[in-house]
């Protein structure tokens, strides 16, 4: 009875984000790359690259590199893995480049994500990073 009160209290959620509206898995629904947007919401695995998250899931295998924006799967969301070059051939449009899609920061101190929350479960945390350029891929 424990693990089903504590199953059923408020926990944080998984989703997807939706502010700012251009992540890298939007582009490729957009682009028909995707074909369906709920995918979104599974990118999420263990993917063993931040100790403040804790452990990953045991007996999970780790996404391979090249593939873990999409945490390894192996369906049309590998896409977001793409190069621009990639992208392009597929596409067939020559102008396709993915800093593009990259929210530019230029001197700003607060960045302002909203997710879309469609499952409650425990999450370990969310991570996005900024190049040197200034630039966020999310």
């Amino acid at each position: 009875m424990k693990n089903e009160e504590q199953h059923n209290q408020p926990t944080p959620k998984h989703g997807r984000i939706i502010f700012p509206l251009y992540t890298m898995g939007k582009v490729c629904v957009d682009k028909k790359l995707i074909d369906e947007e709920w995918k979104l919401n599974e990118f999420e695995t263990g993917k063993g690259s931040d100790e403040r998250f804790g452990n990953d899931v045991a007996g999970e295998p780790l996404p391979l590199d090249g593939h873990i924006l999409n945490c390894g799967r192996t369906d049309d969301t590998d896409w977001v893995n793409a190069t621009n070059e990639e992208i392009r051939a597929e596409l067939k449009d020559p102008t396709f480049y993915w800093i593009n899609c990259a929210i530019p920061l230029e001197g700003e101190k607060k960045l302002t994500i909203e997710w879309d929350y469609t499952a409650s479960h425990k999450t370990r945390g969310y991570l996005y990073s900024a190049n040197d350029k200034g630039r966020v891929y999310l």
